[in-house]
């Protein structure tokens, strides 16, 4: 079972289906999910990506369109702040947060 949310108003939908993604499709640990760089794609004209997304996939983003590299740090606020629950079969549960955002916060069991 999987729990997940964010705070980031428009930004939201793509931080939380990336997380969520890196964690069902992509078999990463909660931890290895709130690490990986992201991209948002909330502003009408361009999309936002992560300074740590590898080279192939900036070129990629931009030859589709505007492409914009901003850093995912605290201020200013590029990104949404994803929250995520797992729980594992055992009953076990692991929680993470936003590794960027120092208002984010988790439990983990």
């Amino acid at each position: 079972m999987l729990a997940a949310g964010a705070s980031g108003g428009r930004r939201i939908m793509a931080a939380v289906l990336q997380t969520v993604a890196c964690v069902t499709d992509f078999a990463m640990t909660p931890d290895e999910a709130a690490h990986h760089p992201r991209i948002d794609v909330s502003d009408a004209d361009t999309v936002s990506v992560d300074t740590r997304m590898p080279e192939d996939v900036v070129t990629a983003l931009r030859r589709s369109g505007p492409t914009e590299v901003v850093e995912h740090g605290a201020v200013p606020v590029n990104f949404a702040c994803p929250n995520l629950i797992v729980q594992y079969p055992d009953g076990t549960r692991t929680g993470i947060s936003d590794a960027a955002s120092p208002w984010s916060a988790a439990v983990a069991q």
